[in-house]
């Protein structure tokens, strides 16, 4: 009987195993949990690689939006750099114009006394020292009068070449000059007065334009307006012997006593005496 018991008791031993085999039943199925956990961790590598991808192209996206910002920016700065030089080439330009005195519109002038006189390298004497509004004789300086209103023209040679005898004498400054005419053919239109006997322009021809009838004036005159000497010896800066001819005919006097006459042709010759040459006056002259 006790064996009987024995060999009952290892029944349960045996059917006890079964439960351990059982236990063992799970564990392939338990691996597959892990199984698929390792697919999820591929879905997960491969959503990561998608999002560095997305972000690798916007990354790009942005550089070559900047590159092309900065292109723009250069592109700004090299025209707004290309026109402050143009700008700069325009304003010497102009400003080299009106000191050269040609800037071919009326207007133009110099600063302080000497405003917009005659610089003519060819000039018999410059009007920088001429006289500046006081009385010279009887003579005044004021608006242009024309109760005699007559026009000479007087030429100067210096051993044999011609001289330029300068716009403005006997018109104080400053000037305004028109030059559209060409920048070598300027024209005083106005100054500060205007004395009796003047020049408007390089030609040589002298304004007699006095507020009194039948003024008798005389070339030593406008030169005492232009402070520059005149006698038998000396033309302004120049010296040696004056020959001067009025009209083709010599004038033996004095050549401060030649009348100012309407259209007498005045000419005078330092050292080489120049052959006569008319002068034909301008219409309204």
């Amino acid at each position: 009987m006790g064996t009987g018991n024995k060999s009952g008791s290892g029944n349960p031993a045996d059917g006890g195993k079964n439960p351990g085999g059982a236990g063992q039943n799970p564990t392939p199925g338990g691996k597959n949990p892990a199984g698929g956990g390792k697919g999820s961790g591929g879905g997960a590598r491969a959503g990561g690689s998608n999002a560095r991808a997305a972000r690798m192209s916007e990354r790009r996206a942005q550089v070559e939006a900047m590159r092309r910002a900065q292109a723009r920016r250069d592109r700004i700065r090299v025209s707004a750099l290309i026109s402050g030089t143009a700008l700069a080439v325009v304003a010497v330009i102009v400003l080299a114009i009106v000191f050269a005195g040609g800037s071919g519109s009326s207007g133009s002038t110099d600063s302080g006394n000497n405003a917009a006189i005659d610089h003519n390298a060819n000039l018999l004497a410059s009007t920088a020292g001429q006289v500046s509004g006081q009385k010279v004789g009887d003579i005044t300086c004021g608006t242009e009068a024309v109760v005699t209103h007559i026009h000479a023209h007087l030429a100067v040679y210096v051993n044999g070449k011609s001289k330029v005898i300068p716009y403005g004498i006997g018109i104080v400054p400053p000037y305004t000059l028109d030059t559209s005419a060409g920048a070598g053919n300027p024209f005083v239109t106005n100054g500060t007065c205007f004395y009796w006997l003047h020049t408007h322009d390089e030609t040589g021809v002298v304004h007699i334009e006095a507020p009194v009838k039948e003024a008798t004036l005389t070339l030593g005159q406008i030169f005492d307006e232009w402070k520059q000497p005149l006698s038998a010896t000396q033309v302004g800066p120049a010296t040696g012997p004056v020959t001067t001819v009025v009209n083709g005919t010599t004038y033996t006097k004095d050549p401060r006593t030649v009348p100012l006459t309407a259209h007498a042709v005045i000419q005078l010759s330092v050292g080489t005496v120049v052959p006569f040459k008319n002068y034909t006056f301008a219409d309204g002259l």
